[in-house]
């Protein structure tokens, strides 16, 4: 990544159900979490309410089979609109909570495809994304049944074509495994805060939740 290039970070807001109020959450976080330019993008048919300082692209249209959950809308991400964001690019879903300086991830020497919990550092103008883009939709019936979600699928096309490889430990953690108590002492200790992470990834519907219950969570959880 050239020096002081802004630093890319990306959302997808796919169901009108969404409240944009959780995409704008999420910029709050990243403002608070970053000291250097960045510009933020939210891949959406639906801008209404967002902040003006985020970005909208439009999703492509996905030639999907119908039974199959809008998880795999992520895989827009891949597509060759998304050239024009050139880069290191961060992409995250809304689903959780900014901890700590997010610069560090943007200083790792890798070209790799790096991923953990649903986030994962890319840069979407390499031709290699488009081509696996474009075998998901000619197979797309075929390899969402074969895979049970879209990060499964990836990491099979990009393990084959292109050096693909988890995030340092402890930068990116889940809720669940990294934060909660194991029983019995679930019963009466609060989830810990974690040290070094940068983001904590949780389960859907979960992390309003969590924010209204623990205070930790609550500080980082910016409104």
């Amino acid at each position: 990544m050239k020096k002081n290039a802004p630093i890319n970070i990306v959302c997808i807001k796919h169901e009108k159900s969404t409240n944009p109020a959780a995409v704008n959450r999420l910029y709050s976080m990243i403002l608070a979490n970053i000291s250097k330019p960045f510009n933020f993008y939210c891949i959406t048919n639906d801008q209404s309410g967002l902040r003006s300082e985020i970005i909208c692209r439009h999703i492509p249209t996905i030639r999907l089979p119908k039974k199959y959950g809008t998880e795999w809308v992520k895989m827009s991400l891949f597509h060759q609109n998304m050239s024009k964001i050139s880069g290191r690019t961060l992409y995250l879903d809304l689903n959780v909570v900014i901890t700590g300086l997010l610069d560090d991830l943007f200083e790792i020497e890798s070209s790799k495809f790096m991923h953990l919990n649903n986030c994962f550092l890319y840069n979407p103008s390499e031709p290699i994304y488009f081509e696996m883009f474009r075998v998901f939709e000619q197979k797309s019936a075929e390899i969402c049944q074969k895979f049970t979600n879209p990060m499964n699928y990836i990491d099979m096309y990009l393990g084959n074509k292109l050096k693909s490889s988890p995030m340092p430990d402890g930068l990116i953690i889940n809720f669940v495994s990294d934060c909660k108590r194991n029983f019995p002492l679930n019963l009466f200790l609060k989830p810990r805060q974690p040290r070094d992470a940068k983001i904590i990834y949780f389960s859907h519907h979960e992390i309003d939740k969590q924010a209204n219950k623990i205070n930790w969570i609550k500080k980082f959880y910016k409104k």
